[in-house]
């Protein structure tokens, strides 16, 4: 529970998220944008990693994956939502951090 209690969650319900999302969104092109996802994805569990780099990176399908790291299928999904979950809230919180520093 202490643990829990820690992690700071993002909710597309809080206004500022819902804002870093939507910047995110209409300008996904930014130059700086593909560093800091290639980032985020580096920062990620080495397990989530390999999941978000096989399915997104290498086009595999759900079951390729598995098959490839010896996985169950609902494994695989797991790990895929648990990563994409954790990218958007470090992308939200880097886009946050980007527009308080702007003073936004």
């Amino acid at each position: 529970m202490k643990k829990k209690a820690e992690r700071r969650d993002f909710s597309l319900e809080i206004p500022s998220v819902r804002h870093a999302a939507e910047q995110t969104a209409a300008d996904p092109c930014k130059p700086d944008r593909p560093l800091d996802i290639l980032r985020l994805v580096s920062e990620l569990p080495a397990h989530y990693r390999q999941v978000i780099l096989l399915y997104h990176m290498e086009e595999k399908s759900y079951e390729e994956v598995a098959a490839m790291l010896d996985l169950p299928l609902g494994t695989v999904k797991t790990y895929l939502h648990r990563a994409r979950q954790q990218l958007a809230e470090a992308l939200a919180a880097l886009n946050i951090r980007a527009m308080e520093e702007n003073g936004a």
